[in-house]
């Protein structure tokens, strides 16, 4: 099964949705060194620091506007004044989660987009050369648009820390309060990794996601839990290559992604699937 969602009329596949992330990984490897942070721990209150460090040097204006459309937001390039307008929909019925996604958003198109044509920030140097995303045209409007939403959803929370969060047994609530992200866009990035990241089918993901969100149900966590057990043990505690014993367990692990078995079985069976991987005695 290839991993596919369609977002907007495009079928976004998991060769976009690594563009995506890519796009942003020299930004992120620059916040880490700017604020001293590890680069899975950059998230809101990050950005925040960076945003306002823009706007102290001239380089970024942030304008609240109201409009009664469905406008959100958008960033300008006045390269004639040698700064980037951002524009923010700031009507009252527009939630804040709401408001801190689209600047973050435009923050995305802002760095691997209009950069191209003026650079936004001096102190900004790429550490990698990784292709960044095309500009947008009426013909590929909604595609770029899928594209930055992957990458803004990344920059409010990583893949680790959702591993993270599952390890301290959050809850769906407990999970948008960590994140400052709204519970659509939380539950969309839950969606994204499992699809993604661990291979779910869409139907599969999206009824685990529900039951986390609406009936607290856990077997989220302890999908996410067990496969980060199982690539600490693979990456970390082999001393010998094992990328094959890795890849025969993820083929077996996503054999019985859909079984009829409850978590606590499938739970049982990864650990003996580990087990005739690596020649450890089963747990």
């Amino acid at each position: 099964m290839t991993p596919c969602i369609n977002y907007h009329g495009y079928n976004m596949t998991l060769s976009d949705y690594n563009n995506s992330l890519n796009s942003i990984v020299n930004f992120k490897i620059y916040l880490s060194h700017k604020y001293k942070v590890l680069i899975s721990e950059i998230s809101w209150p990050i950005i925040v620091k960076y945003l306002q460090s823009l706007k102290e040097k001239k380089l970024l204006y942030i304008q609240p506007v109201k409009e009664v459309t469905a406008f959100s937001g958008k960033i300008t390039l006045l390269k004639e004044y040698g700064f980037y307008l951002m524009q923010i929909n700031n009507s009252l019925d527009i939630p804040e989660s709401r408001k801190r996604f689209t600047i973050v958003h435009e923050l995305v198109h802002m760095i691997v987009q209009l950069s191209k044509k003026l650079s936004f920030d001096p102190d900004y140097k790429p550490l990698l050369h990784l292709n960044s995303l095309p500009l947008q045209t009426k013909n590929n409007y909604n595609f770029i648009e899928n594209e930055i939403n992957f990458a803004a959803s990344d920059l409010f929370v990583s893949d680790n820390q959702l591993f993270v969060m599952a390890q301290k047994q959050y809850y769906f609530s407990d999970m948008v309060s960590y994140t400052f992200l709204s519970p659509s866009a939380m539950q969309t990035r839950l969606h994204n990794f499992l699809v993604y990241r661990l291979n779910a089918s869409f139907e599969d993901a999206k009824a685990l996601v529900n039951a986390f969100r609406y009936n607290h149900d856990l077997s989220l966590l302890e999908l996410l839990t067990l496969q980060d057990e199982v690539s600490l043990y693979f990456n970390t505690i082999c001393e010998w290559d094992a990328s094959q014993s890795y890849n025969n367990f993820i083929q077996e692990f996503n054999s019985v992604f859909n079984s009829e078995l409850n978590w606590h079985a499938k739970r049982c069976f990864y650990y003996n699937v580990l087990n005739k991987a690596t020649n450890r005695q089963a747990v």
